[in-house]
């Protein structure tokens, strides 16, 4: 009964508002991204256009996550990823400079898979029986921006200290050993695991949001 209802209220804190930084956090890095770059930005128009992806992604937020039957579960992590993450980043970035800029997404590509990751923790945790391909696909989308940012550090495509992400890799692992008991255990486990890959969003864009600014100033 009490696991009933921890699981009904974190429901409750977690309606909707999980696509609030889901959203917001891709643009922050594509717009940090363009700066680095020295792209001209109007920095108006970029805050307007992300406070209105802000809105469509929280009306749609609760909806796309419904879309977990096991026919179609997987149009629902697609239309989430495109809707909540992709569509706003590609559309900030085009009100902030004008035209489309696709290399956002070497920065904006491992924020948006994050993202993917709190909308697949929200629905294993909803449904109650999570299973092995979700605890695995949960680990790709957790561990995988960090080797991914890890990677563009080293070619180039990156400043060499956003390399700094790796120190949240025991976020990361732990994260992944969260889903995997969850999978064993059922969904008490994973309770607050949505909440808690919000979290490492935000810890995540914010350290790669804040190496793009410094590189930009003292590199």
């Amino acid at each position: 009964m009490k696991r009933r209802k921890a699981t009904k209220q974190q429901r409750v804190a977690t309606f909707k508002l999980w696509a609030l930084p889901a959203s917001a956090m891709p643009v922050v890095a594509a717009c940090a991204y363009l700066f680095w770059k020295g792209a001209a930005i109007n920095w108006l128009y970029a805050a307007g256009a992300l406070l209105a992806t802000m809105i469509w992604a929280y009306l749609l937020g609760e909806g796309l996550s419904r879309l977990r039957s096991c026919k179609f579960r997987w149009i629902g992590y697609l239309l989430g990823l495109v809707a909540i993450s992709v569509a706003p980043a590609i559309a900030v970035a085009y009100a902030a400079t004008g035209t489309f800029s696709w290399d956002i997404f070497w920065a904006a590509g491992p924020v948006c898979l994050i993202s993917a990751g709190i909308l697949r923790a929200k629905n294993a945790r909803d449904i109650e029986a999570p299973k092995r391909c979700t605890s695995f696909m949960y680990s790709i989308e957790v561990i995988l921006p960090l080797a991914f940012v890890g990677v563009c550090s080293v070619i180039g495509i990156l400043p060499m200290h956003t390399i700094i992400l790796f120190m949240t890799t025991p976020i990361t692992v732990a994260l992944a050993r969260t889903m995997k008991r969850g999978v064993k255990e059922g969904a008490g486990p994973i309770v607050d695991l949505d909440t808690r890959t919000v979290n490492f969003l935000l810890i995540f864009s914010g350290l790669l949001t804040a190496s793009l600014v410094a590189a930009k100033f003292l590199f």
